[in-house]
């Protein structure tokens, strides 16, 4: 298996070099690169809006981050989303060392699991919403970015190349129904499928950790003739146009622990990757001006919103 694993991420590699395949569009099993890599950028965006006294952006290294109690986390930012941060300091490069360039994923987990566990570790997530007074100690720099943005210029996908990557998608899919392949140790463009699972599993933990009153897990779906995948659990959270959740193995479970769990998971409306990002980002526009108890409110008083897709009125600390 780990063989034809690695034939086949030489292969995509050789074709990326030589501009036969849109890398982006690599499909590992239910989700392209990009996909991943979109829910990654949405989720830092998440982060650093909740505590912006740690996120830095570094234009020229084209970088955006939060420091750590191990150094910083990072991730590569194209021109094209400078402006999604546009609340962060520009070139705040205290916090940033170019020595960490090339940081190992497993190492940016780390760092990401540390910033967790220290605010987990100080904060009273019961008593206080901190967000509020990182709203009031937040710096606001309107435009700055756009005056610096360059002109970005998009890939011309051509028939071809999109053809190639068709090809190389329907290789993957056959191997990974007759189990020849791992997918998640395909490496494209430098990084596996398992990264960039383990840097959003962090990126989450994170995130509930900072607002735990809009999150949630279980280990049950709601319907009770959808089974739960194997093994898994949900967490997500509350939007006010809808829940979105994620599935991580139960070994995952105690990392989570800080997060509201309930018997079941709030009711699927058949959300799609795309609207899932729209969500967070809905969320994150509200956590620019608004409190999360605010938000909460909001979401509850929602009448399109099945009763199992909004947030309790008593905060569910116990897992059940």
């Amino acid at each position: 298996m780990n063989s034809l694993t690695n034939l086949l991420s030489k292969l995509i590699k050789i074709l990326s070099d030589n501009d036969l395949i849109i890398p982006e569009d690599i499909k590992m099993r239910y989700h392209s690169l990009n996909d991943l890599q979109n829910r990654i950028r949405t989720l830092t965006r998440l982060c650093t809006i909740l505590c912006p006294d740690q996120a830095f952006l570094y234009l020229k290294d084209s970088v955006v981050g939060l420091s750590t109690p191990e150094g910083p986390f990072y991730i590569h930012c194209n021109p094209q989303f400078w402006n999604d941060f546009n609340f962060i300091e520009i070139d705040n490069i205290t916090l940033f060392d170019s020595k960490d360039y090339n940081l190992p994923a497993k190492q940016k987990c780390l760092r990401l699991e540390s910033l967790t566990n220290s605010i987990l570790k100080k904060t009273n997530i019961m008593d206080e919403d901190l967000h509020l007074k990182r709203l009031q100690n937040q710096k606001t720099i309107p435009n700055q970015i756009s005056t610096v943005s360059p002109k970005v210029v998009l890939d011309t996908e051509v028939p071809e190349k999109k053809e190639m990557t068709g090809a190389i998608n329907t290789i993957i899919t056959n191997c990974i129904k007759k189990g020849l392949i791992d997918y998640k140790q395909i490496v494209v463009n430098h990084t596996s499928t398992e990264e960039l699972f383990n840097i959003s599993l962090e990126l989450i933990c994170l995130s509930t950790a900072l607002c735990p009153k809009l999150s949630f897990a279980s280990t049950k779906h709601f319907d009770d003739d959808d089974e739960m995948f194997n093994d898994d659990f949900i967490v997500g959270f509350y939007t006010l146009s809808g829940p979105v959740a994620f599935h991580f193995k139960n070994k995952y479970q105690e990392r989570f622990q800080h997060v509201q769990w309930f018997e079941k998971a709030p009711k699927y409306d058949g959300y799609t990757n795309d609207i899932m990002l729209e969500r967070i980002n809905s969320l994150i526009a509200l956590l620019s001006f608004n409190t999360t108890e605010d938000i909460t409110e909001m979401i509850r008083k929602n009448p399109l919103l099945h009763e199992s897709q909004k947030p309790p009125k008593t905060f569910q600390y116990k897992k059940v």
